[in-house]
Formats: C-alpha cells, structure tokens, sequence
C-alpha cells in the first residue's frame, strides 16, 4: 500500500520540518496562555484552538459557580500572559483585569 502511494524517504529531522512548514497550509502559530486560569480552570479544562487561523481559545470544562461545566473563550491573540478566570469563571481576564475578548 505505502509503495502505491510512492513508497516513503529517510529525511534528516530539519528536512522534515521544512516540509511540515511547507506543507500544512501556513499554520498560524498562536501564543501559549500563562497565569492562574489552569488552576482555578478544575480538573481537566478541555481547552483547544478552532484551526481557522485565528487564537480564540475555548475551553469547555471550565467549572463554574453551580459547578457545571461551562465554555469559556479568550482570543490569545490580544492578551495570553497572567490570565485568570473572573469570580463566576465565565470569562478569561487579562493582566490589566479587562475581560479578554473572544
């Protein structure tokens, strides 16, 4: 099956991530948050990226004041260092207390 598809090439670990770079669409990189949200976020704070090309951050296993779990986004773009999740967890907020937008 592999040699139907062109069979595959021994390539040193820079030449494949050249190719990665080349080959994935122009991946937009975003920035990595920081801060206590992954702390107060609880157990397992299901949070992902859409892929679109954009750095809205959800996070759907946030739990919230009546202890359900409730989505909760920040676009990382405009702010991802020191955040922190407001009282009733609803919103991510940036260093300077704004609610980071979404």
């Amino acid at each position: 099956m592999l040699m139907e598809q062109g069979g595959f090439e021994v390539v040193l670990p820079e030449v494949l991530i050249d190719r990665l770079v080349a080959n994935t669409g122009g991946a937009t990189d975003c920035p990595m948050p920081t801060g206590a949200w992954a702390d107060q976020a609880g157990d397992l704070p299901k949070c992902s990226l859409p892929g679109d090309g954009t750095c809205v951050m959800q996070c759907t296993r946030v739990v919230g004041d009546g202890r359900v779990p409730v989505p909760v986004r920040c676009d990382l773009d405009v702010c991802h260092e020191d955040l922190e999740l407001s009282e009733d967890h609803l919103h991510f907020l940036c260093a300077d207390g704004a609610v980071c937008p979404s």
